[in-house]
């Protein structure tokens, strides 16, 4: 099984999102215009929408909010005009004549909000002064008790309408919300339900399943599931799944376990593989804490499976080139060998006719022969290093190149590399940059080193003009020995230098321009591998039209370094 990993950076599914996304699409939809484009008229609708509310317990046709200031004028005018002809008398004597005002506002304050209880306040202590206060005239000490409870009245019905429609509005904001996270869990369930992959959710200390989606019940082929915890229905899992379920918990962060392997049993009993992608992620309750998990399993069986079969016919595709490979040098070996042998006898001959007499046409057949002979052993030796690259490439994708590293010299190595090339290529000119001294000391494998050197060497040579020169470069920078050869040939776009790197990869608009031109396009892969087998880096800068560079490194023995594996060699 993969190790899990965290998702970072992804906003874990959970249901709080989901109603924080419903309330606000229909804030956005109640609000409408934003409030720096509305008019003066739109302003005052929504100021006096914020003051005030539609009550619940009437039927739809009064729930208007002009119905609520209408109200608020009429009931407390009716209340009041009903205390005055009714007990005009004995109203100024007693203590509470103005408690059915305070009703009328309280109930205007609770059914339409602050503003039409203000109003409804106000109304009355206007009708309750000119009607029952102004007919008084002369202040005796009663009188003074009167205007001393409308002005308590005035305060007290002030008091009842903010108090009582902000609870009333408390109230109904709760009511709402309660409502609307009651469809966002509705219609995350259906989401759930409906949804094509499987699906679960756990909560509790036990991680009891709460919910099983169609997918999901299908998949695991268990009945009666919910409501039992992880170790009942899944005891054979439970220490695998059980850590990350608590991890995710602590936390609060979802994990991903890419390809986690079980064993399903079919209906004839048999064990067969099955490979899931499986995401737990945080369900996260009102107060933003975890409660909960969510499961999510993606079938990923036929996928595996196809990989599996891809990197087998891969492997046995390598194999059999290794094989290939192996079998077709054995006559190019063969061939190369009496190759050899026959020219060593012309020129043997060769000698001896020289001595005699009238052995012009004789000498001249001979010469013709060994020429031939000279360009078979060419071919030969191409072909024994086409088949050389296919074992190598064979090998470095085993990850079996063979490596034989000492202690040596790579400036040095780099010299004798170039004059072989100097006598293959007489015509071109190759210059070499080397530091002070001459002296670069590594521990690699000479041989492969040399292979990659003439390797570079041998694509800058064929692949820019005769008159061009090609320039090595060796230095030490960083603690690398890095090396690099120039050419001026038709450079690379940044396509052809991501891909230029991959087995049987050819540049398609790059022409040979001197040497021969049988090539596999596995060089450079090759050299990738034996660099990077002994600890260094392979790279290539190049611009279309300007040439390339490309460049390897290598890690610098120091002195130090150099006297320690000495006497490690010795000991």
């Amino acid at each position: 099984m993969v190790p899990p990993r965290k998702r970072d950076g992804r906003e874990p599914l959970n249901q709080p999102n989901a109603e924080n996304f419903l309330l606000t699409q229909e804030t956005s939809q109640v609000s409408g215009v934003p409030p720096s484009r509305q008019s003066s008229w739109q302003r005052a609708q929504s100021f006096l929408s914020a003051l005030s509310f539609k009550p619940g317990f009437l039927p739809p046709l009064l729930r208007h909010q002009s119905i609520g200031y209408l109200l608020a004028i009429l009931l407390p005018s009716l209340v009041v005009v009903s205390i005055f002809f009714f007990m005009a008398d004995i109203a100024p004597l007693l203590h509470f004549y103005s408690a059915p005002v305070l009703l009328t506002i309280l109930l205007i304050s609770l059914g339409w909000g602050t503003l039409p209880g203000l109003l409804a306040t106000f109304s009355g202590t206007i009708l309750l002064i000119s009607l029952i206060l102004i007919p008084f005239e002369s202040l005796t000490f009663q009188q003074h008790e009167f205007v001393y409870s409308m002005i308590m009245f005035a305060l007290i019905g002030l008091g009842v309408a903010l108090f009582s429609s902000r609870t009333e509005r408390a109230r109904q904001q709760a009511r709402k919300a309660q409502g609307e996270a009651e469809a966002s869990r509705a219609n995350l369930y259906r989401i759930l339900m409906q949804a094509p992959i499987p699906i679960s959710v756990v909560r509790g200390p036990e991680f009891h399943y709460e919910l099983i989606n169609p997918s999901a019940q299908q998949t695991l082929d268990r009945r009666a599931l919910l409501g039992k915890p992880l170790h009942e229905i899944f005891p054979e899992q439970e220490s695998q799944v059980l850590p990350l379920f608590r991890q995710v918990c602590a936390t609060g962060e979802g994990i991903f376990v890419p390809e986690s392997r079980t064993l399903r049993r079919e209906d004839d009993n048999t064990l067969v593989e099955q490979y899931s992608n499986i995401s737990y992620e945080p369900l996260r309750g009102s107060d933003g804490a975890t409660d909960g998990i969510i499961v999510l399993v993606v079938d990923v069986t036929e996928q595996v499976q196809a990989r599996r079969n891809i990197e087998h016919l891969l492997a046995e595709r390598d194999s059999f080139m290794g094989i290939v490979a192996h079998e077709l040098r054995t006559p190019i070996t063969g061939a190369k060998m009496a190759s050899q042998l026959i020219q060593r006898r012309i020129k043997r001959l060769l000698l001896d006719i020289q001595q005699q007499p009238e052995s012009e046409e004789r000498t001249r057949l001979l010469n013709s022969v060994s020429e031939h002979l000279s360009h078979i052993l060419d071919q030969l030796d191409l072909q024994n290093r086409l088949v050389s690259d296919l074992l190598d490439a064979s090998r470095a994708r085993a990850d079996s190149l063979e490596l034989r590293t000492e202690h040596y010299n790579l400036a040095q190595s780099i010299k004798d590399c170039i004059e072989g090339l100097r006598t293959m290529y007489p015509n071109r000119q190759i210059s070499l940059e080397l530091p002070p001294g001459d002296t670069l000391m590594v521990t690699a494998d000479p041989e492969r080193i040399r292979q990659v050197v003439t390797n570079y060497l041998t694509n800058a040579l064929k692949y820019s003009e005769q008159e061009k020169p090609v320039t090595v470069t060796a230095s030490l920078q960083h603690n690398e020995i890095y090396v690099a050869v120039r050419d001026e040939g038709p450079g690379l776009n940044e396509e052809q230098q991501k891909r230029i790197w991959e087995r049987f990869y050819r540049v398609p608009s790059v022409q040979v321009r001197s040497g021969p031109g049988v090539s596999l396009g596995l060089g450079l892969f090759i050299s990738r591998s034996l660099i990077e087998r002994q600890g260094g880096r392979v790279g290539v800068t190049s611009f279309p039209g300007e040439g390339s560079t490309f460049w390897f490194t290598l890690p610098y023995l120091s002195h130090h370094n150099e006297t320690a594996n000495g006497m490690n060699d010795s000991v």
